[in-house]
């Protein structure tokens, strides 16, 4: 694995997400039980991921310099599978001192019109109309969003309404796509 380049990287964690949905499917709580192993190896493929991209997760909202769609695309991919290895070690069990396991580590993947944009132009159509159309806070990771779920605000929210929580989670909601679905469903059962 400490070989791997940064494409094998992202096919050998692609197929170990998709392996480990497959047999939690199958198997059910027995497998997830017994080879909590897929998870360490899928935080080892992570780990090689991130040495070479050397650069961490920037938020979907804020970044001193406007990406390219390449950039945007190869940055939401690292994201939604970040956010994959969570729900996936989640339902597999984990310790919780993996940083998988940690909400905060993970960026909430973007909305599904940006992420299913076909061409450039639209691309740069959306990516410019979500940047300035709104200028209210928005939930950063998954651990803002399990925050404010649960009835409290995120990290750095605390000083914030419940009526502005709920309209950052409306708005989220309004804006997601399938996998922010099952990462709502996944919530909604803690």
């Amino acid at each position: 694995m400490n070989e791997f380049s940064l494409g094998e990287s992202i096919a050998a964690l692609q197929s170990i997400m998709l392996y480990g949905i497959m047999r939690v499917t199958i198997s059910g709580r027995s497998y997830s039980e017994i080879n909590s192993s897929i998870v360490r190896t899928m935080e080892k493929l992570s780990f090689r991921w991130s040495a070479l991209t050397a650069t961490p997760f920037s938020t979907r909202h804020t970044r001193d310099t406007r990406p390219t769609w390449e950039e945007w695309i190869c940055e939401e991919t690292r994201r939604r599978i970040s956010v994959t290895c969570f729900l996936l070690a989640l339902t597999i069990g984990n310790d919780p001192s993996n940083p998988i396991v940690n909400p905060n580590n993970h960026i909430l993947p973007a909305s599904k019109a940006l992420w299913e944009a076909r061409t450039r132009a639209a691309w740069e159509r959306l990516y410019v109309q979500q940047q300035t159309s709104d200028s209210a806070p928005r939930l950063e990771t998954v651990g803002d969003f399990i925050i404010a779920k649960l009835g409290g605000v995120g990290r750095s929210k605390s000083d914030m309404s419940a009526d502005l929580v709920d309209d950052m989670i409306g708005k989220w909601y309004a804006e997601m796509d399938g996998l922010g679905m099952m990462l709502a469903a996944v919530v909604a059962s803690l």
